[in-house]
């Protein structure tokens, strides 16, 4: 089970971080002349992005929680 845990976590980690990168090689490849392209660009980076960071964090607070523990037992 936590073989499977871990491939879960580590899947939506990925497929997060391909989310972001997807969604950065769209907005490079719109047009820049168009002033409605480049306010609904900024929108969609502003609001696309926080979306995989938040999941990405996440995973590093949860990788801290299961660290914090071998620490204090190597005291």
């Amino acid at each position: 089970m936590q073989n499977n845990d871990f491939k879960r976590k580590t899947d939506l980690k990925e497929r997060a971080y391909i989310y972001a990168l997807n969604i950065i090689q769209f907005i490079d490849g719109l047009s820049k002349n168009d002033f409605s392209i480049q306010v609904i660009s900024k929108q969609l980076l502003r609001r696309a992005l926080p979306v995989s960071g938040q999941i990405l964090l996440r995973h590093r607070q949860e990788a801290q929680k299961e660290i914090l523990p071998i620490f204090s037992i190597m005291r």
